[in-house]
């Protein structure tokens, strides 16, 4: 059996991201302040009630003056940004999204 746990770069929230490959699989580890679990916590139900019935859900994306890639904004601040960033997460959206697709996403999200 061959593993490896290797950090994934790029991340600014509270949570630290890993990717630990087994073998052929691969998986993504969260880790988070003791005082931020519980958010950790309530993301991972929800994410997982949502992709358990077919709804993608994802991070939002990371706030422009949180990205490595823009180090003159690192001292910024946007406390909406990062809350949205740091508790919240995207629902699927597309041009050929069915109306039967949208009412699935409103259905479920109505049920947590």
């Amino acid at each position: 059996m061959q593993s490896r746990i290797r950090s994934i770069a790029g991340d600014a929230s509270f949570r630290k991201f890993y990717r630990l490959t087994l073998n052929k699989s691969s998986k993504i580890i969260a880790l988070a302040e003791k005082e931020k679990y519980k958010n950790l916590i309530i993301y991972s139900a929800i994410n997982k009630f949502l992709r358990d019935n077919g709804i993608d859900a994802r991070l939002p994306y990371m706030p422009i003056h949180r990205q490595p890639c823009n180090p003159e904004l690192e001292n910024s601040n946007d406390p909406n940004s990062n809350l949205i960033y740091e508790t919240g997460f995207t629902l699927p959206i597309f041009n050929d999204m069915t109306e039967d697709e949208c009412n699935l996403v409103i259905d479920y999200c109505n049920k947590l």
